[in-house]
């Protein structure tokens, strides 16, 4: 054992004799599982080792992928020596990668000797990979290192950030909140610089206990909003959405008078949520008073999560506001409202300076059912200067009030030959969603003709729409064209075929195409044909930076949702920073709650 821990090199050459003794530590631990005496000295193994000792940086990251197959103590040192030792922060983050692969507890005795070590690095370590680890028994031991060094600022940061982490994957055991109460005494003083590192002790202690969402935390969360800064009560007012109880209520209504307009966005978003009715007032008063547009759009939202009749007259004087996103989201409500006196105000906003707005306005008519609206709606479909986006709703929504002209309209308008190739595609869905067997024979026609490629593309469209399967080759073609947004389309094309071809072609775009919202596509086509295991790539698109692809991957999973996918988005709801992704999954979890 003396050996194997002695001769552990890496990187940099052999290590100092302080680390051999926690190496030799860490060693001991996993000798008492028994298990290395299974493993002997098997060549391939020992090979791992030496790559991960003396291998190029992209050696290193490949062999800790390779070590995720395994389950053995040995392996799960290795991987931690890595994540302490190694120089390259990339191969450190393929090594967190490794651990995050871990599900078994015989990894404990390496990370609870790591958390024992006189070095505070290789501690650190150990509260960073406890944080991977998924087994309640993890919170446990982070919660004792963060009481063991209560005055190290850094590892407490570090311990609530692997907390953070933790909670991200696995369910604490009960009473685990009383453990995070220390950590949430900040106190901010006018005459004296309070410390930065305990007011982000408070701040990543509250987004722990706001991912976990039990009502005990609000005993603990509730005082803290009168001495909390800006920064601290949005994060509070988050952690009251997520936990959805109507204890917090009144403090969130005291932050409706918050100087700080994000506060007031964010406790708009919280009371929405928790669909607070004893907030309809304030609610209704701050819209009739206040100019700031986000904070505008803020109160629409929260109104559309709080039926009322009065809504729609408050709604109802946000249309001739200033402010364009403020009459788009006021006439996108009284459709989701299904605001029936709000017609002739909408049946008006078709005519608003914004063209957001029209189209807005056209889609809300349709929701409505509005009849009334059917001359006006054949009156922005016959204006050739109208926006492409604005006719083009129109058309949908005279085919969703039983009215053909429509269809006709895609047809002409696909006849053009000044469209741009996207508005050109949007028409090709629009016409095959109509499904009407009249236009199937020219359609066949332009797709079997060779001498104008756009044409055959659009027709091809709209026919796979309509699950022609003469269309599949063309669209299987067009998966290789070099524009990532016609490669959408024909994903959307091939939806109504489970072909063996269309699979393969699907799946190679999944996991190799370069742009995120083909490979999203991709994945959620496979997962709803039964290849449930595509839907880790949509898993894994919710940790990207964009707002659109987080957005584009919760969509997709929501069309194909089951009881447990729900769960695990409720779940999600909890740690998504952006609003407009939040309400992105609202709609999915409301859709599938009123099936």
């Amino acid at each position: 054992m003396t050996r194997i821990a002695s001769g552990f090199t890496h990187a940099g050459g052999f290590l100092p004799r302080a680390q051999v003794r926690i190496l030799y530590c860490l060693t001991a631990g996993l000798l008492l599982t028994g298990a290395l005496s299974a493993w002997g000295a098997q060549p391939e193994h020992e090979k791992f080792k030496h790559d991960l000792e003396t291998g190029q940086e992209y050696k290193r990251i490949m062999t800790l992928e390779s070590l995720t197959r395994f389950s053995d103590p040995k392996v799960y040192g290795w991987m931690l020596h890595s994540l302490i030792y190694d120089p390259s922060h990339p191969v450190r983050r393929a090594a967190q990668r490794a651990l995050a692969h871990v599900q078994d507890p015989q990894i404990f005795p390496a990370l609870t000797a790591a958390l024992q070590s006189p070095e505070k690095r290789v501690r650190l370590a150990g509260l960073e990979a406890f944080g991977l680890v998924r087994d309640p028994v993890g919170a446990a031991f982070i919660l004792q290192d963060l009481q063991a060094h209560a005055r190290d600022y850094e590892e407490v940061l570090v311990g609530l950030e692997a907390l953070r982490e933790f909670v991200y994957r696995t369910e604490p055991r009960p009473g685990f909140e009383a453990g995070l109460a220390p950590f949430l005494t900040y106190r901010p003083s006018w005459w004296l610089f309070t410390r930065h590192d305990q007011k982000k002790m408070a701040e990543t202690a509250v987004a722990v206990l706001a991912i976990m969402a039990r009502p005990e935390s609000l005993s603990l969360l509730v005082p803290l909003w009168d001495r909390a800064d800006a920064a601290l009560k949005i994060l509070l007012a988050d952690a009251f959405a997520n936990i959805g109880r109507q204890t917090p209520v009144p403090v969130l209504l005291r932050g409706l008078g918050e100087r700080h307009a994000d506060v007031v966005i964010h406790c708009l978003y919280a009371l929405g949520h928790i669909q607070a009715f004893s907030s309809l007032d304030a609610i209704q008063a701050l819209l009739k008073t206040e100019t700031n547009p986000r904070v505008l759009m803020a109160g629409v939202n929260a109104l559309i999560e709080i039926p009322d009749d009065e809504n729609a007259t408050v709604l109802l004087s946000l249309l001739s506001n200033e402010d364009a996103s403020v009459r788009h989201w006021a006439v996108y409500a009284l459709g989701q409202m299904q605001a029936q006196q709000a017609v002739p105000a909408l049946i008006g906003k078709l005519n608003d300076a914004s063209s957001l707005v029209r189209a807005t306005a056209v889609m809300a008519l349709a929701e409505l059912k509005a009849a009334s609206a059917q001359p006006q709606l054949l009156k922005l479909l016959s204006n050739r200067k109208e926006a492409e986006e604005v006719r083009l709703a129109a058309a949908k929504a005279l085919m969703a009030l039983g009215d053909k002209t429509g269809a006709d309209v895609f047809w002409q308008e696909l006849q053009r030959s000044d469209l741009t190739m996207d508005m050109r595609l949007q028409y090709a869905l629009a016409l095959g969603s109509c499904r009407l067997e009249a236009y199937r024979a020219p359609l066949v026609e332009d797709l079997l003709q060779t001498t104008d490629f756009t044409r055959t593309l659009v027709a091809a469209l709209a026919l796979g729409i309509m699950n022609d399967s003469q269309a599949v080759p063309v669209l299987l073609q067009t998966l290789d064209h070099g524009s990532a947004a016609v490669r959408r389309y024909a994903i959307l094309g091939l939806e109504g075929f489970k072909r063996t071809e269309v699979l393969s072609a699907l799946a190679t775009l999944a996991n190799e195409d370069y742009d995120p919202v083909v490979r999203i596509l991709c994945a959620a086509r496979l997962a709803a044909s039964g290849y449930t295991e595509y839907r880790v790539l949509l898993w894994n698109a919710l940790e990207n930076q964009s707002e659109d692809i987080r957005s584009e991957a919760l969509i997709a999973l929501g069309r194909s949702a089951d009881a447990q996918v729900l769960k695990q988005l409720k779940w999600y709801l909890r740690r998504e920073p952006s609003v407009p992704v939040r309400e992105t999954i609202w709609r999915i979890l409301r859709a599938h709650e009123n099936r």
